[in-house]
């Protein structure tokens, strides 16, 4: 189930009404029908759509400001994410869905995680 306060405007949410396809919540969505969305699980396909580099089979990294460097380790029930720069590595909470990957980015950067390929099905 998905927790009210994760979701956001740009959250990728799959919606059961239409064949459990890919569905971004825009202004105006009804975020609180969650009886017809649920969470979309992250795979290593989709950390590479977002623009994450394959360190090896579990592991992930994607750049971001000031030198740091976000790295995932994927895992088959959830991912363990961690932030490290020149100050070194500060492990964060782990998270299973897209919506959350896309939250911790955008705490992280203040900008969107690329979502294009997920929403147009490539």
């Amino acid at each position: 189930m998905i927790k009210q306060n994760e979701l956001r405007v740009g959250s990728v949410v799959l919606d059961i009404s239409n064949g459990y396809l890919p569905y971004q919540i825009s202004v105006g969505s009804q975020i609180n029908n969650f009886v017809l969305q649920v969470p979309m699980s992250i795979t290593k396909e989709i950390l590479v759509q977002c623009g994450f580099y394959k360190i090896d089979e579990y592991h992930y990294e994607i750049n971001l400001p000031k030198g740091n460097t976000l790295y995932v380790t994927y895992g088959k029930s959830s991912c363990k994410c961690c932030i490290g720069g020149i100050m070194g590595m500060v492990e964060l909470r782990e998270i299973k869905f897209l919506h959350q990957l896309q939250n911790r980015y955008l705490d992280l950067t203040g900008k969107e995680l690329k979502i294009t390929e997920i929403i147009n099905g490539k």
